[in-house]
């Protein structure tokens, strides 16, 4: 048993790490990012001092670690109007510990992160782990991007992601857009999403969250969105255009706008055969037009909710809308799915009226009076 003082002498760089660590500062080997990236391969680890690079990366090889020795408080990567991380097809690879910003976005490939992973399990996940993500524009563009995932598995954890948007034409200003690709996986753990679009166009509106396919699981999270939008498109805090499947656990959706443009808590635009399950979330959708709501659901689509909170809102659209021990603010405690009349022309039911309400997830038939 080792007793007294112990006297530490030596390298202190740390041992455990697999493949080369390589040091990035102002008196280390390496005074940029991106010139320790490329010298790196397969298995390497990067540590950044405090500081800030304004500088663009690019990952060039798979399975690299890219880590800040502080936090994001103090070690910030940044680029007035370009893509400040570009992770392009790489795989399995970490990010941790940096402020990421695009400071005055002038384009619509203004990225604050990229990401076209073309590994094809869910071990081979891109990590963006206690970052702070920021995206800031006062141009006149359509869209106002973050974080760009076209494929691939993708984890977020611990972030906190903030988008501001106050160009006076109007535009986009959502957190996630994979339209116009076909990633297989979103992971987002414990992560605070800020999106204040003050602007007054019409163009488009303002969304968190925009998926087209695969899986998009949220766990503990916070989404909160303020718009000024008068676009005749919607604000949305997850929109979903195709056949993806999202999760939500724990998680708290805030959709607020002083415009006129409609607010969802969730949002399917289209007739995809998608679902939806939302696990103890508390739902706010406001509109001062009051046309918030808190679920609009697609023909083909499903939403199942367990025990969710709805502050505000009504539900809306052709889908199919299950409600477990969920009580809902301005819907009475059911949801109406479709509504018919029975019977022909001529027979002894005709023109019987009724309308189908799913209550805790049962879907009964209500009778009303064809003169009423």
């Amino acid at each position: 048993m080792l007793k007294g003082t112990l006297d530490i002498k030596g390298d202190l760089r740390p041992k455990s790490v697999a493949g080369t660590v390589r040091y990035v500062g102002a008196n280390c080997a390496y005074t940029t990012i991106q010139s320790a990236i490329t010298a790196s391969s397969a298995g390497d680890t990067i540590l950044v001092a405090p500081g800030t690079y304004t500088e663009a990366i690019t990952y060039s090889v798979d399975n690299l670690t890219i880590k800040a020795i502080g936090s994001y408080v103090d070690t910030i990567i940044t680029q007035a109007a370009a893509t400040t991380v570009d992770f392009s097809t790489m795989s399995n690879c970490v990010l941790e510990g940096f402020t990421v910003s695009v400071t005055a976005a002038d384009g619509d490939a203004d990225y604050t992160l990229y990401g076209n992973n073309d590994g094809t399990t869910s071990d081979t996940a891109n990590i963006i782990k206690s970052c702070k993500l920021v995206h800031t524009s006062t141009a006149d563009i359509s869209q106002n991007i973050c974080a760009e995932i076209l494929d691939g598995y993708w984890e977020f954890r611990d972030c906190k992601i903030v988008v501001s948007n106050t160009n006076a034409s109007g535009g986009q200003c959502f957190f996630m857009e994979s339209y116009s690709g076909t990633p297989d996986g979103i992971k987002v753990y414990n992560c605070d999403f800020d999106i204040d679009n003050s602007e007054t166009g019409s163009a488009l509106g303002d969304f968190c969250f925009q998926i087209k396919t695969g899986t998009l699981d949220i766990w503990n999270s916070k989404i909160d969105i303020q718009s000024a939008n008068t676009s005749t498109s919607e604000n949305a805090a997850i929109l979903n255009y195709s056949t993806g499947t999202i999760n939500i656990y724990n998680s708290s959706v805030r959709v607020v706008s002083s415009g006129s443009a409609s607010t969802y808590g969730i949002a399917w635009l289209g007739a995809a055969a998608s679902i939806c399950n939302s696990y103890n979330n508390s739902i706010n959708s406001d509109n001062s037009d009051g046309d918030e709501k808190w679920i609009n659901i697609g023909a083909t689509a499903t939403f199942n909710s367990y025990g969710d909170t709805v502050i505000s809102g009504v539900s809306s659209g052709a889908g199919t809308i299950n409600l477990y021990n969920t009580p809902k603010a301005g819907d009475v405690g059911y949801q109406c799915v479709s509504s018919g009349t029975t019977g022909g022309s001529g027979s002894a039911a005709s023109g019987k009226n009724y309308v189908n309400v799913v209550i805790n997830g049962t879907t009964r038939k209500l009778f009303y009076d064809t003169a009423a």
